[in-house]
């Protein structure tokens, strides 16, 4: 060993490497021990203890971060509060900025965290607000002072967090120990705007040291430890384990070299080594039996040659066995053949009859000798003698009886029916929307037991006396254009499917002359109705040139205001109208609210300047239906047009807010138009002109009446559409707040909503521990408003995460995700979802903690499962959700323990890739027996983005992504990972890694 430590303080590398070689098994394992342990000691001091300083640092800074940010968030609680008023609900809240001020300092003079810390304050012009070890500074501007170093901090401080909101600062401080000690410190500060102040706190460095070096103590110490002992057993394994048995092997292969064939090695463990020896042992015994073999091998040639010549005589008669099986197989191929032959030439002739008909069918254009050959060729090759040929109507959406054949076998009852058959085309329709909508022909081969049908599907068996039918959708270039009912009345006939196939290819070649006879059909009866109209229009003629023109006109204008609901838009075409042929240039229009009996203002043009004051009375203007009104009341009593050609200086009917009016727009002429609704009056309008003298002949005001009638339900239907948008909206909006939206529009548009079952769905549930205690001593008001603001934070955080809020029970919380979309990544989302809801009650707790609040503390429970959903109540509706599932999340969450979250067997095998959990063991569950249960801590390391655990990162988020998509994680051997997508086909990627893949529990 001494030759071997000058060699190593010599550097001789060749004779070095040579004594290593050369060295015992057991002494290689030795020096094999000792690098490990200078290799471990190196990485732990220069790669691990630094990172962990760092952490630890950064824990320290993040601590001091946060009791700060607590203060300010306390301050933000009475800013907020002083702006509500909340005072005059609860005394005991500040009533004004001074006295929360002051309550703020009485509380922090007196507060320590750390049992040492403390907090100071500054307002921005560097006048300290609080310094609990140094009062004597309060008051004071201290921006000039400097600290051991001559950096002026308190300036530092004010300046750079007024810039920049926060900010860390280092500097040297008098130490807490001695006054004479200075040492460095680190001060967070935070500026509250809303008050002007700077909250600051301070650690010393030294105290970061310290514990920086006792956690490095601590890892040196564990980490050597450990090494040391593992080594040790490392050593006496392999003793043990290898450098025996191989010695007894050396003895062996020693004592065979002197031919000694009788010796025998001893076998210690069953191992790789063991078996090498039992070899051994086996390779000796051989040589003892290899003369014997010798010549025994010359005996057994002779035995081997007589055997292979019986087994070849034996495979000749093998193989000619299997020539004659062969010959047997072909005979069987040949009469298939003959089989398949005979279906081509039924399907030959079978295709000759369709272009036989089919030549038949378009050599005319009359759709009942259509319809009579095609009952012909169906009776004469199926014996179907009786068809309901039904069309559909797509301005409708309905489906309607075209024509019938085989009327006479019906009764009369049934007749009428056939013909005036037309129903919306809705799943009500039973067989028949099922044809439409699957394109697909349905045979009804014996109708018994049809108790289990719909309404319609009874009706029609029942009038009609069927007792098999056919319905087939007659398609169109992938559209169905109706429905082809078939049946049989005389006999009973049963079909196989290669004749409803052959029915349905017949249906084929006819649905499209069968379309084309509607079409021309139409186009018939459009013409026929163009030339009664044409007819009508020409008797018109009569009517003079000018009345003819204004009607054009009128009708014109009524065209525009009927083709649209725009309010506005009916009010500019009236006023171009009225402009165009009276010079009315000036119009305001008033219309009468019901609940209030008011009569307000609606729109209004004016062809001149207004003053600020004229617009606000005019479009301000709302007054009670009553004779102050004036003539706008004379008007709506009487309900006829009121018209001023030249306003004099008094008139009888003019009242104070006539003249108010008349004075304010410089009026010199008026009309009045009520706008009647089945002998209502709805509103007015009043016209008049700017310039010039407004001179109307009584034809003129007819007209103006006349007109103002015919487009007055046009502006009632603007109006009452206006509000029924509005009310919609609003009855929308709050369906969307009781039931999903998915869910809404199918309440909506089938009036129910049918109940689904999703076959895996993640449920949560919340409780707060101890709540009948904590709010004794709330009020209802308090309980109310903190309750609602943890619901509401739920509800956000739910919504962030694509879960659906199910519903609340007091202080419990319940909501899902998987539904009502079925998704992929629910599991995952739910336990996001959780980590976060913890995170915002561990803020919550360490904030009402330093107010001396009681905390609300939670526990979570999650499951994965199976469960129904659907819509309960007739009423009131709620969504809700029922199923084994629902009733274990509820026991995860009793199970579990404050603070954490709790989650079953079934979540943990779906999430267990992406967070780090505890597994609790099989845990009793009330009514349940015993259940897997997990504690969920934080997503792991690798796809973490912050150090708690709660935010993903980037690598996440790929992985979430591919999830999503329908990928799964499997492990694989290959360089690369890889993903498996729905179809099952394997996607490989360089953006997962291979160790993301792998991690299979």
């Amino acid at each position: 060993m001494l030759n071997f430590i000058n060699k190593v303080n010599h550097l001789d590398f060749k004779e070095i490497i040579y004594d290593i070689t050369h060295l015992s098994i057991l002494k290689k394992a030795v020096l094999n021990g000792l690098l490990i342990i200078i290799l471990f000691s190196v990485i732990l001091f220069f790669k691990f203890i630094p990172l962990l300083e760092e952490e630890k640092r950064q824990e320290r800074q993040g601590k001091l971060k946060a009791v700060v940010n607590s203060v300010i968030s306390l301050m933000d609680f009475y800013e907020k509060s002083l702006r509500k008023e909340e005072w005059k609900i609860d005394p005991s809240n500040p009533k004004n900025i001074e006295e929360a001020k002051k309550l703020i300092i009485k509380n922090l003079r007196q507060m320590r965290y750390d049992k040492t810390e403390y907090f100071f304050i500054m307002d921005g012009n560097g006048i300290m607000v609080m310094h609990p070890l140094k009062p004597e500074l309060e008051g004071q501007n201290v921006l000039s002072i400097q600290d051991d170093t001559g950096n002026y901090i308190f300036r530092e401080m004010v300046v750079k967090s007024q810039r920049d909101s926060e900010i860390f600062l280092s500097y040297v401080w008098q130490s807490k120990y001695s006054s004479v000690i200075f040492e460095p410190q680190i001060t967070y500060s935070k500026y509250f705007w809303q008050w002007d102040w700077v909250v600051s706190s301070a650690i010393y460095t030294q105290d970061i040291s310290d514990s920086i070096l006792e956690v490095r103590f601590r890892a040196i110490v564990y980490t050597l430890l450990t090494l040391f002992v593992t080594i040790t057993i490392l050593l006496l394994f392999v003793y043990y384990n290898l450098t025996i048995p191989l010695t007894n092997l050396l003895r062996g292969i020693g004592e065979v070299t002197q031919n000694n064939l009788n010796y025998v090695v001893p076998i210690i463990n069953n191992d790789e080594l063991g078996y090498i020896t039992h070899q051994f042992n086996l390779m000796i015994q051989s040589r003892k039996k290899t003369l014997a073999m010798i010549i025994k091998k010359e005996k057994e040639y002779s035995d081997t040659l007589q055997s292979v010549n019986a087994s070849l005589e034996h495979k000749v008669e093998e193989r000619t066995e299997e020539l004659q099986n062969s010959l047997t197989n072909n005979t069987e191929l040949l009469k298939e053949a003959e089989k398949q032959k005979a279906i081509a030439e039924k399907a030959k002739t079978e295709v000759e009859k369709l272009n036989k008909i089919a030549k038949k069918i378009n050599s005319t254009s009359n759709i009942d000798e259509i319809l009579s050959m095609v009952l012909s060729f169906l009776e004469n090759n199926y014996q179907l003698d009786s068809y309901w040929l039904l069309l559909v109507d797509r301005v409708t959406n309905e489906i309607y009886t075209f024509k019938i054949g085989g009327e006479k076998e019906y009764s009369p009852e049934a007749a009428e029916f056939l013909r005036t058959f037309r129903q919306p085309l809705s799943r009500e329709l039973g067989s028949l929307y099922a044809s439409y909508s699957k394109k697909k022909l349905i045979y009804m081969p014996k109708i018994i037991g049809y108790n289990a049908l719909r309404d319609i599907d009874k009706g029609i068996i029942e009038r009609l006396k069927l007792n098999m039918f056919l319905q087939v959708p007659l398609v169109v270039q992938e559209d169905v254009i109706g429905i082809f009912t078939l049946t049989s009345r005389k006999n009973i006939v049963k079909y196989s499917k290669e004749d409803c196939a052959s029915i349905q290819r017949f249906c084929e070649q006819i649905s499209g002359v069968i379309h084309n006879m509607n079409l021309l059909k139409e186009t018939m009866e459009a013409r026929k109705l163009a030339e009664e109209q044409k007819a009508k229009a020409e008797e018109s003629t009569k009517i003079t040139e000018k009345a003819r023109y204004e009607i054009e006109t009128l009708n014109e204008v009524s065209k525009k205001i009927n083709s649209t609901t725009d309010i506005y838009m009916i009010i500019r075409e009236i006023f171009d109208f009225l402009f165009v042929y009276y010079e009315i240039d000036s119009y305001w229009l008033l219309l009468v609210d019901e609940k209030t009996n008011e009569l307000q203002t609606h729109s209004f043009h004016y062809s001149d300047h207004l003053s600020k004051e004229s617009e606000r009375f005019i479009f301000e203007f709302r007054h009670p239906l009553n004779e102050d009104l004036g003539s706008l009341y004379k008007t709506y009593k009487k309900k006829r047009l009121f018209y001023i050609s030249q306003i004099p200086k008094f008139h009888k009917d003019l009242k104070k807010i006539d003249m108010i009016v008349i004075k304010m727009f410089k009026l010199t002429a008026l009309v009045q138009v009520p706008i009647i609704v089945r002998n209502k009056v709805i509103g007015i309008i009043c016209l008049t002109r700017r310039y010039g003298k407004l001179e109307l002949s009584p034809k003129a005001l007819a007209s103006v009446e006349r007109f103002t009638e015919q487009i007055a339900s046009a502006i009632n239907n603007s109006i009452l559409l206006s509000q029924l948008k509005n009310e919609k909206e609003k009855s929308d909006t709050l369906l969307l707040n009781i039931l999903p939206a998915k869910v809404a529009e199918e309440l909506k548009s089938e009036g129910k909503v049918e109940p689904v079952f999703y076959e895996s769905v993640s449920v949560l549930f919340t409780d707060f521990k101890g709540f009948t205690k904590v709010v004794e001593n709330m009020s209802v008001e308090e309980l109310i408003k903190k309750l609602d603001s943890c619901f509401f934070q739920f509800d956000d955080i739910a919504k962030k995460h694509n879960l659906e809020k199910l519903k609340t029970i007091g202080d419990s919380y319940m909501c899902a995700g998987g539904l009502p979309e079925p998704n992929n990544t629910h599991p995952i989302d739910i336990c996001l979802a959780a980590l976060e809801i913890q995170g915002f009650m561990g803020r919550l707790k360490e904030m009402t903690s330093s107010f001396g609040e009681p905390n609300w503390e939670l526990r979570l429970g999650i499951n994965t499962g199976s469960v129904m959903a659907g819509v309960v109540g007739k009423n009131k509706f709620a969504y809700d959700i029922w199923g084994d599932a629902v009733n274990i999340a509820s026991r995860m969450e009793t199970g579990g323990e404050v603070g954490k979250i709790n989650i079953s067997g079934d979540t943990y095998r779906h999430v267990r890739y992406f967070f780090e959990m505890e597994h609790r063991g099989k845990i009793e569950a009330k009514n349940k027996g015993e259940l897997d249960m997990y504690f969920l801590h934080r997503l792991k390391k690798k796809y973490s983005a912050d150090r708690f655990g709660i935010v993903p990162n980037e690598e996440f988020w790929k992985v979430y992504e591919m999830i999503q998509k329908g990928g799964k994680i499997q492990p694989i051997k290959a360089k690369r990972g890889s993903l498996v997508n729905v179809r099952g086909e394997r996607v490989y990627t360089k953006s997962v890694s291979r160790a993301t893949l792998n991690q299979i529990a």
